[in-house]
């Protein structure tokens, strides 16, 4: 049972940094692995976060900025994205503005998922629960059945659709395959992810330092 852990990430290179520090003291006890793929810029924003990945003994797949992190997300589906593990069972998904607040991150979102016909969301009642598909933890079988607005997806209303403007986004393809969407926690307070853009507002910098120390 392969748990692939999958940062997508276009120009955050801080927040790749926080990941890739914080990753190996995190409680891992199903050998989970940490992938990084990116959206590149340009060649020197590739061999500048090639290099840090390498550096740091971390699968590193770059891609062409196609559809944005919902292009990537498509790939992995489709089992064509080049150089990405295509052997995983269950996938957690994280965008590039959000980083880990504990070190048992892996462990809550695994107690949560019993079983495939249950979807984590990092989510909370605070915000609605398919406002973005990032922080969610997805078995492959279910991953495959998703469908896309396009094929491939290309630009912002293709991945806002997919998201939640419409009645195909992903929250309600879950709900319509009989899957159940488990929140992890039920306030953003309690998160075992941070967003540092949405929630950027609300300090937890240094309860996120000192856990990693």
């Amino acid at each position: 049972m392969k748990l692939t852990v999958a940062i997508i990430v276009y120009d955050r290179l801080e927040n790749i940094d926080r990941w890739i520090s914080s990753f190996p003291k995190c409680e891992n006890d199903i050998n989970a692995e940490l992938v990084v793929i990116h959206n590149f810029k340009n060649l020197q924003d590739k061999e500048t976060f090639n290099t840090l990945c390498e550096t740091n003994n971390i699968r590193y797949v770059p891609r062409e900025n196609i559809g944005m992190d919902i292009g990537a997300f498509q790939d992995i589906c489709r089992e064509r994205l080049e150089g990405f593990p295509n052997d995983w069972n269950n996938l957690l998904w994280v965008t590039d503005d959000v980083i880990p607040m504990k070190k048992d991150f892996l462990t809550q979102y695994m107690e949560k998922k019993t079983d495939n016909n249950v979807v984590c969301l990092e989510m909370s009642a605070e915000a609605k629960l398919h406002v973005r598909t990032t922080g969610f933890l997805i078995d492959k079988q279910t991953a495959n059945k998703l469908q896309f607005p396009a094929d491939p997806v290309t630009n912002k209303d293709h991945c806002y659709g997919f998201e939640h403007r419409s009645p195909d986004a992903f929250l309600e393809q879950i709900k319509r395959m009989g899957k159940e969407a488990v929140q992890v926690h039920p306030t953003f307070q309690n998160s075992c992810l941070w967003d540092t853009d949405c929630r950027g507002h609300l300090n937890r910098w240094a309860e996120y330092s000192s856990e990693f120390n």
